[in-house]
């Protein structure tokens, strides 16, 4: 598992890198394009959806909300930590405490069922839709005992200005595309955020994959833990214990850190081999001395 995320983290493709070399076409330019593009161009429903409550034209989505105000109680888990015999034990404990919120009762979340980009038709639950939400109504009233309710609608709304990041096939967009991204953002606000959530998914894998193997490191040594509590004092052996753990943390490290520099950048180390084994086979030719002459010269006729 340790070493599937760590190739994961160092194979991953990069979209922002992709969307960084392109530049923006208009979208009457996409007829009968094929490959990886950005269009720029106003973005329309193709059909309508309309929010139960408030008035909104030309909306790509709502959601409309319904909640009340009210004290409910809400139960979470909480761990303590304790130490008994010596080794440290963890304790889990359901708390319910009274919290006093708006509370969600109702929710009702629509799209269109696609969206017109010049001659391109998106489909929404396909795409990648990065549009501000906007608040078109919100309403507070009170049932007859007096408890507060709230309802209110925000919406997408269309007929705007957007950049479309997507793969296309003959004009139209790919089965499966790499992506497909409908944004109110400029290009390079686009790349720094997609380049941005990369590398944080990237430092989570690695992190995750040094943890999990911190954790086998100490699973194989847990026999040898044992015998750590029989050391009399607890400061002692905590410290040992720490110390192992120090150490399983430091080892897990330098594993992911060679095994992720292999996997990204293999060739370089390939090409560094290369260069060694030819730099090795030049020097040994260098200093290879003429075989001494092992028969004896014939005596000379007088």
């Amino acid at each position: 598992m340790p070493f599937g995320l760590t190739y994961c983290a160092a194979t991953t493709e990069k979209d922002s890198k992709d969307i960084s070399k392109l530049e923006p076409i208009s979208a009457e330019q996409t007829a009968g394009f094929s490959g990886k593009t950005l269009v720029q161009g106003v973005v329309e429903p193709v059909d309508e959806v309309q929010p139960p409550i408030g008035e909104a034209t030309d909306i790509l989505a709502f959601v409309y909300l319904q909640e009340v105000y009210e004290t409910r109680e809400e139960t979470h888990t909480e761990t303590r930590t304790e130490i008994e015999n010596g080794q440290e034990v963890e304790y889990t404990e359901e708390v319910t405490e009274e919290v006093t919120d708006w509370w969600e009762i109702e929710r009702d979340e629509q799209w269109v069922k696609a969206m017109q980009l010049g001659p391109l038709q998106l489909d929404p639950r396909a795409c990648r839709v990065d549009l501000p939400w906007e608040q078109a109504f919100q309403d507070e009233y009170k049932d007859a005992s007096g408890k507060p309710y709230r309802e209110s609608v925000e919406v997408i709304k269309g007929n705007r200005n957007v950049l479309l990041a997507v793969e296309l096939s003959n004009g139209s967009v790919a089965a499966e595309p790499d992506f497909c991204i409908v944004t109110n953002k400029s290009k390079e606000e686009l790349v720094s955020q997609l380049h941005a959530q990369e590398e944080t998914q990237r430092w989570i894998l690695l992190v995750v994959s040094v943890v999990l193997m911190a954790i086998s490191f100490n699973l194989m040594l847990g026999p040898a833990m044992i015998l750590i509590n029989i050391i009399p004092i607890k400061a002692i052996s905590g410290g040992v214990r720490a110390f192992i753990v120090f150490i399983s943390l430091v080892l897990s490290t330098a594993i992911i850190a060679v095994t992720y520099l292999f996997v990204r950048f293999w060739w370089v180390i390939l090409l560094l081999l290369i260069g060694l084994a030819i730099w090795v086979i030049i020097s040994a030719n260098q200093n290879r001395r003429a075989a001494p002459q092992l028969d004896p010269e014939p005596p000379e006729t007088p």
